[in-house]
């Protein structure tokens, strides 16, 4: 360290890292292109402020339009903190790069006495040219094709920006009768689409309110009537005013005389059907069993008819003499009842 810190400069020195940078090019694509390029023009004609006054916002619409706003803002914070980072990383790289090439640029120093020497010719160092070169343009490729997507993406950006101001500047204030005109027009849009609204209601109301189909299981009962035309035997023939025993009435004399008396030709004919036998031998079993008749009760007494039952023999009777002579009985049975049991109560003692 201390014999190349006191040792005079080469006079070639910096000649190879020269070449190195003589060989890369002039500018970078990347800051020509991105946002159309870095260059500031003196008379820009594109954009003119105007001043547009006091905006006047519904306090029904000022939030949306304020979170709108703010979502843009992040969007373009975002965009930007992207191209810093992009911006930072190829520098970085590009840095790297030329401090590599600077390291292998600069010979190995080896420490000498300083001896003077006669001049002699040197010998060139071998270059490392193709190397370089072909390390340089492998990275070099990738970073144009990097650069060229990136300023077509920030050219797009540019361009919608450019857009927006334009509009912004060609935008004229409404006056009053105008906004009224749009008012007219949106007031008819909301009342159209109540309708529609109230319409589509009254649909789900009639849907839910209308019955469902419940398929029932199991055993059931149809009933069909039928209107058929009155059959000439089921005529009652002594009341019919045409009916004449010596001549045949014939289905058309009848319709006939019936038409022109205007009484009705037909009769209705009800068929009922069961699903299964059970029910109908449940239902008409009834019916086809006849019913028993009670005999009628007569006196225990005078074997005549019985009007009255007594309550405590359950015995018919007829008068009230048949009604004491049944109850004498009942007491002599009593009293030879209670005989016996005081006799079998004596026995079993004894």
């Amino acid at each position: 360290l201390i014999m190349a810190s006191s040792r005079p400069k080469r006079c070639t020195a910096g000649n190879r890292m020269q070449e190195l940078l003589d060989t890369l090019p002039p500018t970078d694509e990347f800051f020509s292109s991105t946002y159309g390029g870095f260059t500031e023009e003196q008379d820009d004609t594109d954009y003119k402020y105007v001043d547009e006054g006091k905006d006047e916002f519904d306090s029904d619409f000022g939030s949306t339009s304020d979170e709108e706003s703010d979502a843009q803002q992040d969007d373009e914070e975002e965009l930007d903190l992207e191209e810093e980072r992009k911006k930072k990383k190829f520098e970085f790289k590009r840095h790297l790069h030329l401090s590599s090439l600077q390291k292998k640029a600069q010979p190995s120093t080896a420490p000498s006495e300083e001896v003077t020497s006669p001049p002699s010719k040197k010998k060139k160092p071998e270059s490392n040219f193709f190397t370089t070169q072909t390390f340089d343009k492998q990275l070099r490729n990738s970073t144009l094709r990097k650069s060229e997507l990136s300023a077509e993406r920030r050219q797009k950006v540019a361009q919608s920006t450019i857009k927006r101001q334009k509009r912004v500047t060609n935008y004229q204030p409404l006056t009053l009768e105008q906004m009224l005109e749009e008012a007219k027009l949106t007031e008819l849009e909301n009342q159209e689409s109540l309708k529609r609204f109230h319409e589509m209601e009254l649909e789900k109301k009639q849907k839910q309110n209308q019955p469902k189909k419940v398929k029932l299981e199991g055993s059931r009962i149809r009933t069909t009537s039928v209107a058929v035309p009155i059959p000439l035997k089921y005529l009652d023939k002594q009341i019919h005013p045409f009916y004449n025993p010596d001549k045949m009435v014939t289905p058309r004399a009848y319709s006939a005389t019936v038409s022109s008396l205007h009484t009705p030709q037909i009769h209705v004919k009800t068929v009922i059907e069961f699903s299964n036998a059970e029910t109908y031998q449940n239902i008409f079993s009834r019916f086809s069993n006849k019913p028993t008749i009670e005999k009628p009760k007569r006196c225990v007494v005078y074997g005549l008819p019985a009007k009255y039952i007594d309550p405590l023999t359950r015995q018919p009777y007829c008068n009230m003499q048949a009604f004491r002579l049944i109850r004498e009985k009942y007491a002599e049975y009593v009293k030879q009842l209670k005989n016996v049991n005081s006799a079998n109560e004596s026995v079993s003692s004894a």
